[in-house]
């Protein structure tokens, strides 16, 4: 966690250095990045965030990269930090936007022309679908995971995780809630 936690941090530098081109603005991005109480504290704590938002930021270079230069590499890897970033937590989807707004912005709207970009999008996003199908299926089947599809009752199973809790643990579960 800690490595990502730096990672991110450099990710950061990496990234306001292609929005702004000043590297004393990267520099001052980084610096913030690295001593933010939030990014001290979830950068030292095992749980997935640190990961999902440096492969977030490592997203955003890589397509900032691809729309600055066109180079397939920068597209191949921002795609695949898209795809781990959501695999990894489920809100990492909701870069989608500012990708869009990096493409458009360095190469207007005629970005979405190129059928790499659209390969680019489609394949973390279908990757995605399926790894949290196959997670709503094992959830169905064990009651392991949090089953995040349409379950009724968001809490593990008795056999699988006993606990003080006394009532279910919503999550991602109906509209409501992911307009709350």
């Amino acid at each position: 966690i800690i490595a990502f936690s730096l990672a991110l941090v450099w990710a950061t530098y990496r990234l306001a250095l292609i929005l702004d081109g000043r590297r004393s603005v990267a520099r001052g991005a980084a610096f913030l990045m690295a001593v933010s109480p939030a990014g001290i504290f979830f950068g030292r704590d095992v749980i997935p965030d640190t990961p999902m938002v440096f492969f977030t930021v490592l997203a955003l270079v890589g397509f900032a990269e691809f729309s600055r230069s066109g180079s397939v590499r920068w597209m191949v890897t921002g795609a695949s930090a898209l795809t781990i970033a959501c695999l990894l937590k489920l809100p990492a989807v909701f870069v989608g936007p500012a990708i869009v707004a990096l493409l458009v912005r360095q190469r207007g709207w005629s970005a979405f022309r190129d059928p790499r970009v659209w390969l680019a999008g489609v394949i973390p996003l279908a990757i995605t679908a399926a790894w949290y199908w196959r997670a709503h299926v094992v959830f169905e089947r064990t009651g392991l995971t949090m089953g995040i599809l349409g379950t009724p009752a968001k809490i593990y199973p008795a056999s699988v995780g006993p606990g003080p809790w006394t009532n279910a643990l919503s999550k991602w579960s109906t509209s409501a809630l992911l307009s709350d």
